[in-house]
């Protein structure tokens, strides 16, 4: 008997707890299949993977310190700072794949987990760094990531739209995606005699 009354208390607790870690999520991120940007510094393999991400109250704290981090299967976690912080504000975020720190934890068929943290300045009575609380959801992507390689940067929803007299060198990929073909007419046009 006293399992049974527990359990309407231990269900209480727990959604109580789900919908305190939702009203904590500030932005929610998705995956939208963008081809992998190569960028290499130092001669040194990096791939920048492009992820959409909605922010829910607005803009994000102007004053807080946000990292995006990525957890290995292994429950290794890297970290870095968003890379553009007019795109990141916006809602563009770029993971940055770093050959050397991936190498020994990835196999093919894992998983990688991709979340958002912020860190809330110290006051001015605490000089001590404040904990991280985690701001997103956990998005994870599947390794090894099957899309395309290229050196441009991925046109985004985010992104600025790209001038109309962009310069392209020959040979070479726009970083816009390519606009959707228009079909052409099924017979030929006549030529127009003189």
């Amino acid at each position: 008997m006293r399992t049974l009354a527990a359990v309407p208390l231990a269900l209480a607790v727990c959604l109580s707890a789900a919908s305190t870690c939702l009203a904590d999520q500030q932005i929610t991120l998705r995956d939208p299949k963008l081809p992998l940007w190569e960028i290499r510094p130092l001669d040194r393999h990096v791939y920048i993977l492009s992820l959409e991400g909605e922010w829910r109250k607005g803009f994000p704290d102007r004053d807080a310190e946000y990292r995006i981090n990525i957890e290995f299967p292994d429950g290794t976690v890297i970290e870095h700072r968003p890379t553009l912080d007019k795109m990141f504000r916006k809602g563009e975020v770029q993971v940055l794949l770093v050959q050397y720190q991936y190498e020994g934890h990835l196999q093919k068929g894992d998983t990688l987990r991709i979340f958002i943290t912020k860190r809330a300045p110290a006051s001015e009575q605490n000089q001590e760094t404040v904990d991280q609380e985690v701001v997103s959801n956990g998005l994870e992507v599947p390794w090894p990531l099957d899309r395309d390689v290229v050196r441009h940067r991925p046109y985004t929803r985010f992104s600025e739209p790209e001038p109309i007299d962009a310069f392209h060198v020959p040979g070479e990929e726009s970083a816009k995606t390519p606009a959707p073909s228009i079909e052409q007419p099924a017979t030929p046009s006549k030529p127009i005699d003189k």
